[in-house]
This record gives structure tokens, sequence and C-alpha cells, in this order.
């Protein structure tokens, strides 16, 4: 079966941005993979999706193995006196 494929508004709604986002971004080589058929432009849901997934940003709070930890020269920093 194959995925969604979504016209740029379709696409900037699903994603919550304006159309002209996304215009700006395939001008600059960013955003989400798309596809041309002769001057009009398409989206697959699916690499929609995928770009989504590789834009995560893990934190400490939900990844605690990129906390650092804590050492005597962070412990003094800002406020000690002179």
């Amino acid at each position: 079966m194959s995925s969604q494929k979504l016209t740029t508004e379709e696409a900037a709604a699903y994603l919550r941005l304006k159309p002209g986002t996304l215009e700006v971004w395939r001008c600059r080589g960013r955003g989400p993979k798309y596809q041309k058929i002769g001057r009009r432009v398409i989206y697959d849901r699916k690499k929609i999706d995928e770009y989504i997934e590789s834009n995560t940003v893990l934190t400490t709070d939900t990844c605690p193995s990129l906390a650092k930890p804590a050492t005597a020269s962070n412990s003094g920093r800002g406020g000690g006196s002179k």
C-alpha cells in the first residue's frame, strides 16, 4: 500500500506550519523530502513522519544517560566570592 500524498498546503497543515515555510525550506534544502511531478510539489506523509522523528530532541529528562555528572569545577560557578 502506498503512503498518502499531500499538497504543500496539506503538508503544512499537518505540520502546523504556513505553506510559505515549506516553500522556503525547499529553497534552502531543509524540511521533509518531497517530489515534483512537472511543476507540482507533493509530499509523502510517511516521509513527513520520518522527518518529524529525525528531529526528535533528547533531553536529560527523557534520556538520563545524556546527563553530565556534577564535577567540582562546576559546583563553584557564578556567585562565589572573590
